[in-house]
């Protein structure tokens, strides 16, 4: 039996084939909270015999997904697997240990939305719950995808895909060169926008708030930062948060964005959009350490 037979055989929706990974929408339509998966997270590999789905966390053997599936016995799906031409031997060998199993997501998942062309960013184009969105793909340092941002392309809406651990990882981060000074900013258009201005080391914290983990990993990287964040209440509040957790381990510069932009400025994506790069590196450039911006309020 074909592997597209057998995804036929357990009667699987939306499915991609790619090599020998089946991705489709996850047929455990219960666990989802919106009754079904709606944008397709399901993988199993034949190889080693192994499901999971990276959006409500079931995963386990061949056997036991299609005990589940056909409603028969552990027994009765291994017995229907070696008919169908799945050795249990096989797949066995072929098997990670539970331990070895990393947070990696499989690439087909990717096969669900068309690629755009864009030379500054790994970007995707689909249909999320229902909105059009353009998909960031998130990568770690060595390139391994982990999950991604759908950010939907009428307003601000956005979803993080593949229920991403986001706190241990940046938006970039497998674009970085090491020990080199990184600018740090909130999301991916924002990256974008940065690179667009001949920045290339800068990473998305996905939001504002910065975990312990991301902490370390960014002193990891390197030990020289620029921080500049969003020109609203949550941007002050995530600038706090990182001076907090880096203060006397890296040197740190600060944009103060009620000072460096306009009104109509909320964030890096809009300077970039109005001025150009030259704007961009202009306000990186003035960027202060946490102290030189207490001592020009004093002197103000």
């Amino acid at each position: 039996m074909t592997i597209d037979e057998f995804a036929q055989e357990l009667n699987l929706k939306r499915v991609k084939i790619r090599g020998h990974e089946i991705h489709a929408s996850c047929p455990f339509t219960e666990r989802h909270l919106s009754g079904s998966d709606t944008h397709p997270s399901f993988s199993i590999n034949i190889d080693k015999g192994v499901y999971n789905c990276f959006s409500c966390g079931s995963k386990g053997t061949l056997e036991e997904l299609v005990s589940k599936v056909k409603n028969i016995s552990i027994s009765d799906a291994l017995t229907y697997l070696e008919k169908i031409g799945f050795s249990k031997l096989d797949r066995i060998l072929n098997r990670p240990k539970e331990e070895e199993r990393p947070e990696i997501i499989p690439e087909g998942l990717l096969l669900y939305y068309d690629k755009v062309e864009d030379e500054f960013a790994e970007l995707y184009r689909g249909e999320i719950d229902g909105n059009e969105c353009l998909i960031y793909p998130v990568r770690n340092v060595d390139g391994s995808l982990v999950g991604g941002i759908a950010r939907s392309t009428q307003g601000r809406w956005h979803k993080v895909l593949w229920n991403m651990p986001k706190k241990l990882y940046f938006y970039g981060e497998n674009l970085v060169e090491k020990e080199q000074p990184i600018v740090i900013v909130e999301g991916p258009g924002d990256v974008i926008s940065l690179r667009k201005s001949g920045i290339k080391n800068v990473l998305g914290l996905m939001g504002v708030s910065i975990s312990d983990e991301q902490i370390e990993k960014l002193l990891f990287l390197s030990s020289e930062f620029v921080v500049w964040l969003d020109r609203d209440k949550a941007g002050s509040k995530g600038l706090q948060a990182i001076w907090t957790k880096l203060d006397n381990r890296a040197t740190v510069r600060y944009v103060d964005p009620f000072r460096a932009l306009s009104k109509d400025e909320k964030d890096p994506r809009d300077v970039y959009e109005k001025y150009g790069p030259e704007k961009i590196k202009k306000v990186i450039s003035e960027a202060k350490t946490f102290f030189e911006h207490v001592l020009e309020d004093n002197r103000n």
